[in-house]
């Protein structure tokens, strides 16, 4: 039932983006000192954990520090293992197959670019990337989640971007090192990426996403209809969905 319950989880995730990208279609924290901090704190995620009624969660994450030490091994099965018992797989979003990679514990089964792994070491992690975690209904409700870890050098965290027509999804984390860009809309972390068609997050407590349509001037936050991409949130250090145009493949960001 479990297995079920993931595959479904995972295939309406990625319904919800590709009914995203036909929309597309034509038609906080404290500011970061200069300097890099040792051990220092990453932007704290809630872990919204599900009702009996509702199973399983997907929550969105990212890993804005070096946190090698202190998630060891550096793979899937690392990274729930620092979590806790509660989190039983970790997902990404493939931008070249738009599909997910995912490693899940209870079964020891696993797909990385569309090969089929038996062992975590083969989905190792990425500093300063997106993760999404299946947390249980064992894991308290809104739980704080943080790592600790280095701070990055200033320009080692970039992203290149697969961009088509329709748009393509990509996940993003608006690194530490671009605090004084003023990157706190979806307006601005567009203008400063470019072609972008829209912008999203996942809402964990309904499994939707929150988004900006900028082709269609509409958005949601919370389930709330948004009239500007200036009332899309943006945070240093978190996660979000891009989806690029053509004339995006291949640019890299920041």
């Amino acid at each position: 039932m479990k297995q079920v319950l993931t595959t479904v989880l995972a295939v309406a995730l990625l319904l919800g983006l590709g009914a995203l990208a036909v929309l597309a279609m034509p038609s906080a924290n404290a500011p970061l000192a200069a300097a890099p901090v040792v051990s220092a704190a990453a932007p704290e995620f809630e872990l919204d954990s599900p009702s009996a009624f509702t199973g399983p969660r997907y929550n969105h994450i990212a890993l804005p520090l070096d946190t090698g030490t202190s998630i060891s091994p550096f793979n899937a099965q690392g990274l729930l293992d620092y979590i806790g018992d509660s989190a039983t797989q970790v997902a990404n979003l493939n931008a070249a197959s738009q599909g997910l990679d995912f490693w899940d514990e209870a079964y020891g089964f696993g797909l990385v670019n569309g090969v089929a792994i038996d062992d975590p070491v083969d989905y190792p992690l990425a500093v300063g990337h997106p993760y999404l975690i299946l947390i249980n209904s064992t894991h308290p409700a809104d739980t704080p989640f943080s790592i600790v870890g280095d701070v990055p050098n200033e320009g080692d965290i970039v992203f290149t971007l697969a961009g088509h027509d329709p748009c393509y999804f990509n996940e993003i984390m608006v690194p530490l090192d671009q605090y004084d860009q003023s990157l706190d809309n979806g307006l601005n972390l567009a203008n400063a990426i470019g072609n972008v068609d829209m912008i999203a997050a996942l809402y964990a407590p309904t499994q939707g996403l929150d988004f900006w349509d900028f082709r269609n001037n509409f958005g949601l936050v919370a389930g709330v209809t948004i009239e500007t991409p200036t009332l899309f949130p943006v945070k240093i250090g978190y996660p979000y969905l891009v989806c690029i145009n053509a004339l995006g493949d291949g640019d890299v960001w920041p």
